[in-house]
């Protein structure tokens, strides 16, 4: 027999997931015209039990019939008012016919916190309407792999499972998500300016799971394979595409072509007429990665097109969005106009070391008057994995807490999501959001980024590694501490060098500037791993004095010349500088990293800190690359200016997934030297003033 509590409690459940997946909906039929049905712009009166009547966008949901939909924000009895239809001439009234009584009861709310938008008290972050704190937490799905039908509502449920709260999904052909452009198996696509209906109730099942798991996501209406012919190309199966039966000859007309805006304008209202009603939806997301796009790399006038696109596609959403959802975009690029009327700034990051790339971002986040995460995360340009260990995908974690401890405000968002799961890692992902939420990290927008000392017996040679990889920078100059500290600055270093020539157009980093203090006499060594195949140079400057030259001639196959390259520098005790640049290029070469001759900790240490609470990770610096982790070392953690008082100390072990026991330890002010546990992957710890 089921006790009466545990029925109980499933039947709160269950009615709470009911009321939070179910809209207030009405739906009526109209006479039949001529036409596309999904151009026409109908418009409904919904009466909330108060009697105010507020007037929504209307969407085509079956033959002749038109369905409106918004979200009870009280109980009671809602009804369906005059129904009416824009046109050149002007507004008017529609009879129409209502399927069912007219008539909607709320007994029960859902999303009592109201939508997502920007804090009211801080531009920087994000809360709900009713001021509760909102910090994204989750990981990408951007598609169904495998069997549609039940994808989302599995895969949501295992990331509510792990404490996760974020998702991002695209519109896309291959998915089966995009609206006016089938998947194969759903071929042929509809006719141009049409909609699938079959789509669209897919999407109703996608908005029902998300609000039954409480996960909040970005809806992508746009990717870069639709408009351009280079990166992730599906420009050759467009349906706009003249060669298909389309209208459009380049993929860049999609951003200035009348008509492909004014069709544009058809999805997007019925996409906010549909969905718009629901909390769950954290913003419309424009495009994923238009920085990919032939417009967006060509000429000035290309990309002033472009920025000019996606403000008016914000105006018209906006225009019409009663919950008034946020909008944005993804571009690697914040200094971009494209960028201008977007509610917050999503770009993505692939860097070649993780653990500094993600810290790091192009303007400081302090500086910037919204919120900015890094939507897109991922292992691909590692240079310290295998391809076998990229393939694993056990760097995930790793990647979430590099995050977590970032200059920005919240965490970053993984790319490769099935792999991770299917891969036995969320179990991982669950520890760090339980720590995410005990240590106020999700409610507390004070706490500041920083790097600690870790001192140890054990030493290991100090390497400064590659970050940058192939993203538009200038030429860095950077001070490196050579105690094993990993300030965010290092995500500057370049993976990839291009032509610092100053008639060279430059768009990459072509040389770096390295300050370095060394404590004593060492010989450095500088590797290289080749260069492109149209030919690049190399020049190695030690205290103003060139120490190598190295030019790589084109090649006859313009193929890569893949042979590794070592320079020694010796290096007195004091003050210097190095300098690496690509004198003349045209194409690159690698920079795979510098063994400075010295030896740090095994242990390195980021985190997030106020004058009462300190949140740190720490990683063994080999460890944490293989999957069970190494020899664990033990070391001292040395916090600077901590106030003095009695502090709370909760070490996590992250391989277990649990807290230890909390310990106190009465601190008089200044630096405290904090023992470590052995550590061979990684670790975490906490520390509260209490008093």
């Amino acid at each position: 027999m089921i006790p009466l509590r545990a029925l109980i409690v499933a039947l709160g459940l269950f009615l709470s997931l009911l009321a939070s997946a179910t809209p207030v909906e009405f739906s009526f039929k109209l006479k039949r015209t001529d036409g596309n049905p999904f151009a026409r712009e109908i418009w409904a009166e919904v009466t909330s039990p108060d009697g105010h009547a507020v007037r929504l966008p209307a969407f085509h949901s079956a033959n002749d019939t038109w369905s409106v939909r918004t979200r009870a924000a009280a109980l009671g009895t809602y009804q369906l008012g005059a129904v009416q239809e824009t046109t050149t001439t002007g507004c008017s009234p529609l009879e129409a016919k209502t399927l069912g009584s007219g008539k909607f009861t709320v007994k029960r709310l859902a999303h009592s916190r109201g939508a997502i938008g920007i804090d009211r008290h801080n531009p920087r972050r994000f809360a709900f309407a009713d001021g509760t704190p909102y910090v994204p937490l989750g990981a990408n799905l951007a598609w169904p792999n495998g069997p549609r039908t039940h994808y989302y509502a599995h895969a949501f449920a295992k990331l509510h499972q792990a404490g996760l709260n974020w998702s991002r999904l695209w519109m896309c052909n291959w998915g089966g998500t995009n609206l006016d452009w089938a998947s194969d198996d759903n071929a042929p696509s509809p006719p141009i300016g049409t909609l699938s209906l079959r789509v669209a109730t897919f999407w109703d099942s996608i908005v029902e799971s998300a609000e039954d798991n409480s996960i909040s996501f970005q809806m992508v209406l746009q990717h870069h394979g639709q408009w351009n012919t280079g990166a992730n190309s599906n420009w050759a199966t467009n349906p706009w595409n003249v060669t298909n039966g389309g209208f459009l000859k380049s993929p860049k007309d999609f951003f200035s072509d009348a008509k492909a805006r004014a069709l544009t304008k058809v999805k997007y209202r019925y996409i906010v007429a549909r969905w718009g009603y629901s909390p769950s939806i954290l913003a419309w997301e424009l495009f994923n990665e238009v920085m990919w796009t032939d417009a967006r790399a060509g000429s000035p006038a290309d990309n002033a097109a472009v920025a000019a696109w996606h403000a008016e596609m914000a105006d018209f959403l906006r225009a019409l969005d009663p919950q008034h959802h946020l909008v944005t975009t993804s571009d690697d690029y914040l200094d971009h106009p494209l960028y201008a009327k977007m509610d917050f700034y999503q770009p993505h990051n692939y860097p070649a070391d993780l653990l500094t790339g993600l810290r790091h971002f192009d303007t400081d986040p302090a500086t910037l008057d919204r919120p900015v995460f890094y939507g897109e995360v991922g292992e691909d340009n590692v240079v310290r994995l295998t391809d076998a260990q990229k393939g694993d995908r056990q760097f995930g974690t790793p990647m979430l807490w590099a995050g977590l401890m970032s200059d920005g405000t919240m965490p970053t968002q993984l790319w490769y999501t099935e792999e991770y799961i299917a891969n036995g890692h969320l179990p991982e992902f669950a520890t760090l959001a339980r720590f995410f939420r005990e240590t106020a990290l999700d409610r507390r927008a004070d706490l500041t980024a920083f790097t600690a000392l870790v001192e140890s017996t054990e030493r290991i040679p100090l390497v400064i590694y590659p970050s940058l990889n192939w993203h538009e920078a200038k030429n860095p100059t950077l001070t490196v501490p050579l105690d094993g500290q990993m300030p965010s600055a290092l995500a500057l270093v370049p993976h990839y060098f291009v032509s610092a020539a100053p008639d060279s157009g430059q768009r990459y980093a072509g040389r770096l500037t390295l300050q370095l203090d060394y404590p004593q006499p060492a010989i450095a060594k500088v590797r290289v791993a080749g260069a492109g195949g149209y030919g690049s140079a190399l020049r190695l400057v030690f205290d103003s004095q060139t120490l190598a030259e190295h030019t790589w001639p084109a090649t006859a196959d313009k193929k890569p010349t893949l042979k590794p390259l070592e320079y020694a520098v010796p290096i007195t005790a004091g003050a210097h500088t190095l300098v690496l640049e690509n004198p003349k290029g045209p194409d690159w070469f690698e920079f795979t990293g510098i063994d400075t001759g010295l030896t740090i900790s095994p242990l390195a240490a980021v985190g997030r800190r106020a004058a009462d609470r300190v949140c740190l990770w720490l990683w063994h610096r080999d460890g944490i690359y293989t999957k069970t982790g190494t020899t664990p070392v033990a070391g001292t953690v040395i916090l600077a200016d901590l106030p003095a008082g009695k502090w709370q100390v909760i070490w996590w072990d992250l391989t277990k997934g649990q807290p230890a026991p909390a310990t106190e330890v009465t601190h008089p002010g200044g630096p405290l030297r904090l023992p470590t546990p052995p550590i061979g992957r990684h670790a975490a710890v906490s520390l509260e003033l209490v008093r």
